[in-house]
């Protein structure tokens, strides 16, 4: 089975660098152009089904995806972006002078630390696992699958099939509608590619 796992275009709190989580923020302008960039890279694969999260600016990028094929979104409330809380609304700097030292402690004990009010990365990692062994026990295994969902929860996936340590949330990056492709076999699984964005460079 092959996952194409797509973070979703561009809002105007991402432009802003402001911490989105729950609130329900929709896409800009650039994040309509980005999400039909990522349709057009994913037209000619063989997608059989959509997933998304529940949230407007996943669930608009996925129906541009979904379009492209005839499809209709399936939505999945375990792939929503992290509950960041009292952060919500902030940017990394607000958040940083509000709550010293709060954000280092988060990403290095993804386990135990979370936002004011919010949720651990571990807990959003658990959610996140169960949401994709849902669709995949909800599809044929030589399905092509298409999930969009949120910077957080591609982090967390990535740092699991990676095999990587809370380290790794320091180094990841995934552009906007960029494209990580992920290969399940059984129970193994490999990450074919990585956060790209090389259909966003026109």
């Amino acid at each position: 089975m092959l996952i194409w796992m797509v973070r979703h275009g561009e809002t105007e709190w991402n432009h802003q660098s402001r911490y989105q989580g729950h609130t329900d923020v929709p896409l800009n302008e650039v994040g309509i152009i980005q999400s039909r960039q990522a349709a057009e890279r994913l037209a000619s694969e063989p997608i059989t089904a959509v997933y998304s999260s529940d949230l407007t600016r996943a669930r608009t990028t996925a129906e541009i995806i979904a379009a492209s094929h005839g499809l209709t979104v399936r939505v999945k409330k375990g792939l929503r972006e992290s509950n960041y809380g009292k952060w919500e609304g902030m940017t990394f700097k607000e958040i940083k002078a509000v709550y010293p030292g709060a954000i280092e402690r988060w990403l290095d004990n993804p386990q135990g630390s979370r936002p004011p009010d919010g949720e651990s990365l571990w807990e959003v990692r658990e959610r996140a696992l169960a949401a994709v062994d849902e669709i995949r026990g909800e599809n044929p295994e030589d399905s092509s699958l298409v999930i969009v969902t949120h910077g957080g929860v591609i982090a967390m996936l990535l740092m699991t099939y990676l095999k990587e340590g809370p380290e790794f949330l320091r180094r990841f990056f995934g552009r906007n509608a960029s494209i990580s492709k992920i290969e399940f076999r059984g129970e193994d699984v490999e990450v074919l590619e990585w956060s790209d964005a090389s259909h966003l460079e026109r």
